[in-house]
């Protein structure tokens, strides 16, 4: 451990070590820069439910050489089904080369393994059960060690990947502003395939409701609403009235939720948005949540943090002036970003908060015209930033030496 007067001298430094953070450690370790990662949990665990991973997010993953490792135990689709009311719409996955021509449904802890994993095998510097106390433009950050001593890092780039409560973005000026939504969302892995191998998204009068099989041999289910009783009872812990609403919604849903034992083995999150002004403040960068936390129901939370990281890793490995590579990532990612955080709290409002009988009506009729209109270009082309082929090469000039 460094001397607490003599700072330890490091060059990139992550902080966090959710998804961004991981993809950034091991986008930077892979083009042979060096990085140390601190994250305040001491021994990671099987931690979330499940994760839906599009061709934007995937680009970034397999260009980094995980192909293999992630389709392994993971269920691969190429359409999901959206149900609007009494119709259903397929929804495919156009093929964007490269093999990028699906979306992957897998646990979250199991991505967070194959990211670790592969970290670990490049040498990487894992400093887990370190908490970050605090972090300052020029670089500086104070930590505290799992032996509850404090010491300070004086780094050329602190990157703020530690979710929506981060100490790197609130120990500096970025202009950010936290927003609590109406909605509420429950999630949870459960045993079987109910959904009868495929992605489903249902909108409906109770609220929003989201599956699809993991392929280990659970299912993800979230639930979400904005108002009604499906967010009265996610409020108050309501878990028999959150069972025979479910039944409402799903086929089974009820008998579904059987195997909650309790309220408390479900996750169940206020659903928060955070919005900064600038995502750089001298050395500091900011990344993933941290920077741009958005509503889940377009599902481009995960995905826009792979983004980020690669982005910023390319940034970095291109000039060793640290502050301006930082600006010319925050330059890039910045606006599509916030036009997606905009259209999925657009989508929000549209999937789970018109529950009025009249105003359903309208908006189920509307999609119905609209949707078909859409020919053969897929929805998701509106909202994953980056082409994700042109991301996959990108990834791949970057780190040559990854498996393809």
């Amino acid at each position: 451990m460094a001397d607490a007067q003599m700072p330890e001298r490091l060059r990139n430094v992550i902080v966090g070590g959710g998804i961004g953070g991981l993809a950034a450690a091991l986008a930077l370790s892979s083009a042979g820069l060096p990085v140390t990662l601190l994250e305040r949990v001491a021994r990671p665990a099987d931690v979330g439910a499940g994760i839906a991973l599009h061709p934007n997010g995937l680009a970034v993953l397999y260009g980094l050489g995980l192909r293999e490792h992630l389709r392994r135990t993971a269920f691969s689709t190429r359409e999901g089904t959206l149900g609007i009311g009494s119709r259903r719409y397929t929804l495919p996955v156009p093929d964007y080369g490269d093999g990028l021509d699906h979306a992957l449904a897998l646990p979250r802890a199991r991505l967070y393994q194959v990211l670790r994993e592969a970290i670990a095998a490049r040498g990487a510097d894992l400093r887990f059960g370190h908490e970050v106390l605090g972090a300052a433009p020029d670089g500086r950050v104070e930590v505290r060690a799992p032996d509850g001593g404090v010491y300070e890092i004086d780094a050329d780039v602190v990157v703020g990947a530690d979710g929506i409560g981060s100490a790197v973005r609130d120990g500096a000026e970025f202009g950010v502003r936290r927003t609590a939504t109406p909605g509420i969302a429950v999630r949870a892995l459960l045993p079987g395939d109910p959904f009868g191998g495929r992605e489903l998204e249902l909108w409906t009068e109770e609220g929003l409701a989201v599956g699809a099989p993991m392929g280990d041999g659970t299912s993800y289910l979230a639930l979400s609403a904005s108002r009604g009783p499906m967010r009265r009872a996610m409020t108050e812990g309501d878990l028999a009235t959150l069972r025979r609403l479910a039944g409402r919604i799903l086929p089974d849903g009820e008998s579904l939720l059987a195997s909650v034992r309790g309220f408390g083995d479900l996750l169940v999150n206020p659903i928060v948005t955070v919005t900064c002004e600038r995502w750089q403040d001298g050395r500091l960068a900011l990344l993933g949540d941290a920077a741009h936390a958005m509503t889940p129901h377009l599902g481009q939370g995960a995905n826009s943090a792979l983004l980020d990281a690669y982005v910023l890793v390319e940034e970095l490995a291109r000039d060793q002036a640290r502050p301006a590579a930082i600006a010319r990532y925050a330059s890039r990612r910045r606006p599509g970003v916030t036009r997606v955080q905009r259209m999925s709290r657009t989508y929000m409002a549209v999937s789970e908060n018109t529950t009025m009988p009249v105003v359903r009506q309208a908006r189920d009729v509307l999609m119905a015209a609209l949707l078909p209109l859409a020919g053969r270009r897929s929805p998701l082309d509106l909202f994953l930033q980056e082409n994700p082929a042109r991301t996959y090469a990108a990834v791949r000039r970057l780190v040559p030496s990854a498996p393809r």
